[in-house]
């Protein structure tokens, strides 16, 4: 199949942007979560953190009530789905939060794996070197993945705008060099027809009007070679009438 200047030129534009697109994407993407999975672990483990260490007295006291009011005031906390304190045995103290997060097993979040929407840490409880128990908590991620899907799906969107766009512009500027060719071609076809009085004037500054030139040049010296050639034809009809003329009138006189 023959493809034109132009639809070559909107593939070729086309595969070209869409490549560096996809990978400029998943550079992007893979940051985007790489950057926010960090700061979600950072977050999660310092606010874990901070609950073991003002949890350390009520825990050597037996205080219930104030590690109560300690859990309770952290899950009211923005973005925060569930606070738990445990004893050194693993057995639960005390615990606040959404009912329905604290029904789930606690299962520590890894960076590895892919961002959950209930991050879960723990932090144990140490005094003087040893450990007297364990906070858990869980951060609520479910308003910020939608918020990222939304930024990647509009980052998509405006890649396929910028794809559209590029292949806009390829086929305007197609359209232009496509015009001039067909120009050059009809110019040609009428200097094979024996029409040598017209020209290009292509007054552009690339590739496409170096050749113009050339062929206008071309044609200048077809027109030249033409009219030399009529001349010379000319001459060689007026000297071959001369000798015609002298050889009737050497036939008479004889």
């Amino acid at each position: 199949m023959k493809l034109s200047l132009r639809v070559q030129a909107v593939i070729g534009i086309g595969t070209i942007e869409v490549a560096i697109l996809v990978v400029l994407l998943y550079s992007v993407f893979h940051f985007m979560d790489d950057s926010i999975h960090r700061e979600v672990d950072r977050r999660a483990q310092s606010i874990a953190r901070v609950l073991a260490a003002n949890a350390v007295d009520n825990l050597l006291l037996g205080n219930r009530v104030g590690l109560q009011d300690l859990v309770s005031a952290t899950a009211r906390a923005d973005g925060i789905e569930f606070a738990r304190i445990l004893d050194y045995e693993g057995r639960l103290l005390v615990e606040a939060g959404s009912p329905e997060s604290l029904k789930q097993p606690f299962e520590r979040s890894r960076r590895a794996e892919a961002l959950p929407d209930l991050y879960m840490a723990k932090a144990v409880i140490t005094q003087a070197g040893l450990g007297y128990g364990s906070v858990e908590i869980g951060l609520d991620l479910s308003g910020q993945k939608r918020a990222m899907a939304g930024a990647k799906r509009n980052s998509v969107m405006i890649a396929g705008l910028e794809v559209l766009t590029a292949a806009l512009f390829s086929m305007l500027a197609g359209h232009y060099l496509v015009r001039r060719l067909r120009r050059i071609r009809r110019f040609l076809k009428s200097v094979n027809q024996g029409d040598y009085l017209q020209r290009l004037d292509d007054h552009g500054t690339d590739e496409v009007s170096d050749i113009a030139a050339e062929i206008d040049q071309l044609a200048d010296r077809l027109v030249w070679e033409k009219s030399t050639r009529d001349a010379r034809i000319h001459e060689l009809e007026v000297q071959n009438e001369l000798l015609q003329t002298k050889l009737a009138e050497q036939l008479r006189k004889g």
